[in-house]
């Protein structure tokens, strides 16, 4: 892209919602004028002073937003509730729980979480906008194409390079990218999944992503793990498994067996090994499934599981064994 020749050896950065998230954040944090750029796109006119701005947020209990900002309008507090996509379909009733959380954050009694006013906003590439796509009901659309062309505006940069790459990496992914079929029960599982996770343990960094019918295995990545591990949970064999690539089982288990905690056991997974727990909680596939809060419980054990092995890994991280170059 605008990345020196040197440099495109490799893709820097495959573009997900979530880059798109924090370089929103990032952007309107340092920058007085994207600030008012996008108040004018969202025809948020008046006196304005930036209060804050986060992603992935939940501010009620209706479901996450992607990007949360607020600012104080003409003595008025604002927030602006963004759901980002690239490619992944708008799922059920997306859109109008964007505005049942905005109407609930002017209810609430809580006096630091309670605003005057809200907008939603989808913002996506423009393609998202063809005539067929079930957008909902937002309020105001921004695009990709429209923000890129903000950044190309600004005095040219290194870090201004890198933030149009990724918007253009974005741009580029919803013109070719797949998307999948739905299917109502295993969204609405998986949902739920996510919820419940998010819920009790939400170091796991557990977020909803739209899945392929009859798949029931999970993974499930900290953000303070490395490329090389990851937890997958195996729900129609019960397994919760620390995954480890790149590291031989027999100096794996020479070096940690005497670590393990109790219900711990190592094993051979395809070209890996795992750290495995067996919960003994068996999921059917999650488009058979009609009734996700009877699995509440099982949730629970599965992400306690989840978090012990997250917090195992966390307590010996720094053993030779795995900074092996």
């Amino acid at each position: 892209m605008d990345l020196p020749e040197n440099q495109k050896k490799y893709p820097y950065i495959s573009t997900e919602e979530n880059d798109v998230d924090s370089l929103v954040v990032e952007e309107v944090f340092s920058s007085n004028e994207f600030q008012t750029w996008l108040l004018k796109k969202l025809s948020l006119k008046g006196s304005s002073k930036f209060i804050g701005a986060w992603k992935n947020v939940r501010p009620s209990h209706y479901g996450e937003c992607d990007i949360v900002i607020e600012f104080n309008i003409d003595n008025k507090k604002t927030a602006i509730l963004i759901e980002d996509k690239i490619d992944a379909p708008e799922q059920p009733q997306q859109a109008e729980r964007y505005h049942k959380t905005g109407k609930y954050l002017i209810e609430t009694k809580k006096e630091t979480e309670r605003i005057d006013q809200y907008v939603t906003c989808l913002l996506s590439p423009e393609i998202y906008y063809k005539e067929d796509a079930p957008m909902g009901k937002y309020e105001k659309k921004i695009s990709y194409e429209e923000m890129l062309k903000w950044f190309e505006s600004q005095i040219e940069t290194e870090r201004m390079k890198f933030k149009k790459m990724v918007l253009k990496n974005g741009i580029k992914k919803a013109r070719t990218g797949y998307t999948q079929p739905t299917d109502e029960r295993t969204d609405a599982f998986y949902k739920y999944y996510v919820d419940v996770s998010r819920e009790n343990n939400p170091k796991l960094g557990l977020r909803y992503k739209q899945r392929a019918s009859r798949n029931n295995w999970v993974d499930i990545k900290p953000t303070t793990f490395p490329s090389n591990i990851i937890i997958k949970h195996k729900g129609d064999r019960g397994y919760v498994d620390l995954e480890i690539s790149k590291i031989d089982i027999d100096e794996f288990t020479k070096s940690m067996e005497d670590k393990l905690e109790d219900k711990m056991q190592i094993e051979k997974t395809g070209k890996s090994l795992s750290v495995r727990i067996d919960t003994l909680c068996l999921l059917p596939e999650f488009n058979t499934i009609d009734s996700p809060e009877t699995y509440r419980d099982d949730l629970i054990l599965i992400f306690n599981t989840a978090e012990k092995l997250m917090n195992w890994y966390s307590k010996f991280k720094h053993e030779s064994i795995f900074n092996i170059p």
